[in-house]
C-alpha cells in the first residue's frame, strides 16, 4: 500500500520515524521533500525557517500534491 504522511517539519523525527515502521510492513512510504534532512536538524526552530523557505523556493506544496 502506498500511504503518505503529512505533517508539520516540528515533526520531522517523529514522521521519519513512521516512516521506518511502515516501509518494515512493506508499505511504500512518501514524506514531505526535505522530512529526513529537518529531522538531522538540532532545535525546532531552525527547521522551521528552513521549511518556510523551501517551501518557496521549491514549490514544495505543489510538488508534493502531485506526488
Amino acid at each position: 500500500m502506498k500511504i503518505v504522511v503529512c505533517g508539520s517539519m516540528t515533526t520531522a523525527k517523529l514522521m521519519v520515524s513512521c516512516k521506518r515502521k511502515l516501509e518494515d510492513l512493506g508499505h511504500k512510504v512518501v514524506l514531505p521533500e526535505f522530512t529526513e534532512e529537518y529531522a538531522k536538524l538540532s532545535t525546532i526552530d531552525h527547521a522551521h525557517t528552513e521549511s518556510a523557505r523551501n517551501k518557496v523556493d521549491y514549490d514544495l506544496i505543489r510538488g508534493y500534491f502531485k506526488r
